[in-house]
C-alpha cells in the first residue's frame, strides 16, 4: 500500500513538474506573428475597439425616428352635475377605447390611422340610444412644405450619424496603425536589446583576455603596475556595461509583452529575425500618390468635410418657417348597439374629412440663424484643416522617404566602418604582443571595434524603423500584414 502511495506521489510530482516546465516554454514570434498578436490582444486597443461599436448606436438611434407606433388607450369615465337646462344629462358613463398607428415616412409625411370606440350611458330623456355606442375610422396625414420638405432633410441625421461612424472607423484604424508601428519598434528595440547584450558580453570577454595578458606580463616583469590598474579597470567598467545592456534587454522585454497583450510578464519569448534585406523605397511622387488614396486621416477629414457640408444644408432649411398641408377622412357609425355602430361603420353612412395648412414664423430666427453660420463656418474651418493635413502629409512622406533612403546608405557605411575597426584593433592587438603599442592603444581600438560593432546593428534597427514609419506614413502600413477595416470590425454601422 505504501509502495503503491509512493508511486502515484512520484506521478504526480512528475506531471506537476511537466506542467511548470511546458508553461515556461519560451514562445517564439516572427514580426508578423507579433504584429498580429498586438492587433488582436493589446489591451488599449480594445479599449479602442469599443468607440465605433458605441458610435454605431447613434445610427440605431436616428433609423428609429422612422419606426411606427402602436398605441392603445383604454378609459372609463364618469361626471354628474346640475345641468342648468333640462336638455343636458346630469349623470353620464363613457367607456372609451382607441388603438392606433402612427409614424413618419423619410418623405417627412407623419401619418396616423386610429380607430375609436365609445360607450355612453347617460340620464338624458332626449337620448335616441341610450346607451350609445360611437365608433369612428380615421387616417390623418400631415406633410411639412417648407422647413423640413424632402427626404435629404428627413435623413440628415441618419446621415450624419453614418458619417460619424465612418470618423470612428478611421479614427480606430489610424490608432491600430500606431499600435503596428509601435509593435514594430519594439521588436526591433528587443532585437537591438538583445544585440547590445551580446556585444556588450563580447566585449566584456576581450578586456578579461587583455587583462589576462597584462597579468601574465606583469607577473613576467614585462609590464608596469599602472597598466595591470588600467586593464582590471577596463574589465569592471565593461561588467557595469554589461549589467545596464542585460537591464535594457529586460526592459525592452517587458515593453514589448505589454504592448502584444501578455498577461504574465515573466513568459520567456524569443523575437525570429526577418532574412529580407533592405531594399529602396518606391519613388516619391508614387509615394506621395499612396498617401494621397491610402492615408486613414485624409480620409477621415474628407470624411469630416462631407459631413460639415451635410449640415450646413440642412440648417439652411431649418431657418424656413414652419408650413404643414394636413388631411384626414374617415367613416363613423353611431347606434344604439355595438353591433349596429359597426354596421354603420362598414356602410359609410357618415364620414368626416378635413383638409388645411398650418403656418408658424419664429420672429427672429435667432437659434436658427446661429446654428445655420455655426454649421458654415465649421465647413470653411473643415477645409483648411484638410488642405492643411494635405501639406503636412506631403512633407511627412518627402522626410520619410528621405530617412529610409539614408538608413540604407548608413547601413553600408557602417558595414565598412565595422570592418576597418576590426583590421585596425587586431593589427593593434598583434602590435601589443609585440611590444610595439600600449595598453591605452589595444583598449582604445579595441572600444572603437566594438562600438562599430553596435553601430552596425543600429543601423539595421534604424532601416527598420524608418521604413515602417515610411509605410504609416503613406498608409500603406497595415495593408503590408494583411489588416483590413474588414478584419478589425469595422464596416458596417447598422
Amino acid at each position: 500500500m505504501v509502495k503503491r502511495y509512493v508511486f502515484f506521489s512520484f506521478v504526480i510530482v512528475s506531471l506537476l513538474c511537466n506542467s511548470v516546465l511546458y508553461a515556461q516554454e519560451p514562445l517564439t514570434f516572427s514580426l508578423d506573428e507579433a504584429v498580429l498578436q498586438a492587433v488582436e490582444y493589446n489591451l488599449g486597443l480594445k479599449v479602442e475597439r469599443y468607440n465605433p461599436l458605441i458610435t454605431a448606436q447613434s445610427i440605431l438611434k436616428e433609423e428609429g425616428v422612422f419606426d411606427p407606433a402602436l398605441n392603445f388607450e383604454l378609459s372609463q369615465a364618469y361626471q354628474k352635475g346640475t345641468s342648468p337646462t333640462t336638455v343636458d344629462s346630469e349623470e353620464q358613463r363613457a367607456t372609451s377605447m382607441s388603438t392606433s398607428l402612427t409614424g413618419k415616412v423619410p418623405t417627412g409625411t407623419r401619418y396616423k390611422l386610429a380607430w375609436d370606440y365609445q360607450k355612453v350611458k347617460g340620464d338624458s330623456i332626449y337620448l335616441i340610444f341610450n346607451p350609445y355606442y360611437l365608433t369612428n375610422l380615421s387616417l390623418t396625414i400631415n406633410q411639412p412644405i417648407l422647413k423640413g420638405l424632402g427626404t435629404t432633410n428627413q435623413m440628415t441625421p441618419m446621415r450624419v450619424a453614418r458619417k460619424n461612424f465612418e470618423i470612428s472607423g478611421f479614427d480606430f484604424m489610424r490608432k491600430t496603425e500606431e499600435l503596428v508601428n509601435t509593435t514594430i519598434k519594439s521588436f526591433y528595440d528587443v532585437l537591438l536589446a538583445q544585440e547590445g547584450f551580446e556585444i556588450a558580453k563580447f566585449s566584456l570577454s576581450l578586456g578579461e583576455k587583455i587583462l589576462h595578458e597584462v597579468q601574465s606580463k606583469f607577473k613576467a616583469g614585462y609590464t608596469v603596475e599602472v597598466d595591470l590598474y588600467n586593464a582590471e579597470a577596463e574589465v569592471a567598467k565593461r561588467q557595469e556595461i554589461l549589467l545596464s545592456a542585460e537591464t535594457a534587454l529586460k526592459d525592452a522585454l517587458d515593453i514589448f509583452k505589454k504592448i502584444l497583450g501578455f498577461e504574465d510578464l515573466n513568459q520567456e519569448i524569443t523575437l525570429m529575425k526577418s532574412a529580407a534585406h533592405p531594399s529602396e523605397p518606391p519613388g516619391i511622387d508614387e509615394s506621395l500618390q499612396d498617401a494621397q488614396f491610402f492615408r486613414v486621416d485624409l480620409q477621415q477629414a474628407l470624411t469630416e468635410l462631407e459631413k460639415k457640408k451635410m449640415l450646413t444644408k440642412y440648417y439652411k432649411n431649418q431657418r424656413l418657417p414652419d408650413l404643414e398641408l394636413f388631411a384626414g377622412a374617415g367613416p363613423s357609425g353611431l347606434a344604439g348597439s355595438q353591433s349596429g355602430a359597426f354596421d354603420r361603420l362598414d356602410n359609410r353612412s357618415d364620414y368626416t374629412w378635413k383638409i388645411g395648412f398650418f403656418f408658424q414664423m419664429p420672429l427672429f430666427l435667432k437659434e436658427a440663424r446661429s446654428n445655420y453660420t455655426k454649421a458654415k463656418y465649421e465647413e470653411e474651418q473643415a477645409e483648411v484643416l484638410m488642405n492643411e493635413l494635405t501639406q503636412r502629409i506631403t512633407v511627412e512622406v518627402r522626410q520619410t522617404w528621405r530617412s529610409v533612403y539614408l538608413s540604407m546608405k548608413k547601413i553600408e557605411a557602417s558595414k565598412k566602418t565595422r570592418m576597418y575597426s576590426e583590421k585596425r584593433f587586431r593589427a593593434e592587438e598583434r602590435r601589443y604582443q609585440e611590444g610595439y603599442a600600449t595598453l591605452n592603444d589595444v583598449l582604445k581600438f579595441q572600444e572603437e571595434f566594438v562600438k562599430s560593432l553596435f553601430n552596425e546593428k543600429k543601423s539595421e534597427h534604424d532601416y527598420y524603423i524608418a521604413y515602417a514609419l515610411y509605410g504609416k506614413t503613406k498608409g500603406t502600413l497595415l495593408m503590408q500584414y494583411g489588416i483590413s477595416d474588414a478584419e478589425l470590425g469595422i464596416t458596417d454601422g447598422g
